[in-house]
């Protein structure tokens, strides 16, 4: 039974360090209880765990648009990421990013707020994606779209 305590005590470190590995991570969590009873060596030993379930949140995005004549205006709308772009280039931070703009496959601008983007008359491409200080995007983030302006 000595290892069952020892694994229940290990897996209250590491969920802890998890927890606070990052600063403030999104999260849902819940707390599990392990009771034990019994007598190791002739002493009767009593002993409670309390590991904390650390489950992370994915950033996601979702984004709106609409043309006022050659003017682009998109909305968006994050979950679980604190947006800026004063950190491009600086270390990862956990759920920290910002929105990446594409128009036709170029990469035209970063932001963290609703954006306005003047195209010239035709179809255009557009995709918008969560991305890190390392410009790695978040998986599944990716949202892309044509629209066409007069």
């Amino acid at each position: 039974m000595k290892h069952l305590l020892a694994l229940s005590f290990s897996a209250l470190l590491f969920a802890n360090g998890c927890a606070n590995a990052g600063g403030a991570v999104p999260q849902h969590s819940r707390m599990v209880s392990s009771h034990y009873t019994g007598s190791h060596k002739g002493l009767d030993v009593k002993a409670v765990a309390e590991i904390r379930e650390v489950i992370a949140l994915s950033p996601s995005l979702e984004v709106e648009h609409s043309i006022e004549g050659r003017t682009l205006q998109l909305y968006f709308n994050t979950k679980n990421i604190k947006l800026t772009t004063d950190r491009a280039g600086a270390p990862n931070h956990i759920a920290v990013g910002h929105i990446d703009l594409y128009v036709d496959g170029q990469k035209t601008r970063r932001f963290t707020s609703e954006a306005e983007v003047r195209l010239q008359p035709g179809k255009h491409k557009i995709a918008v994606e969560l991305a890190d200080n390392h410009q790695t995007p978040f998986p599944g983030s990716r949202i892309e779209f044509e629209v066409v302006i007069s």
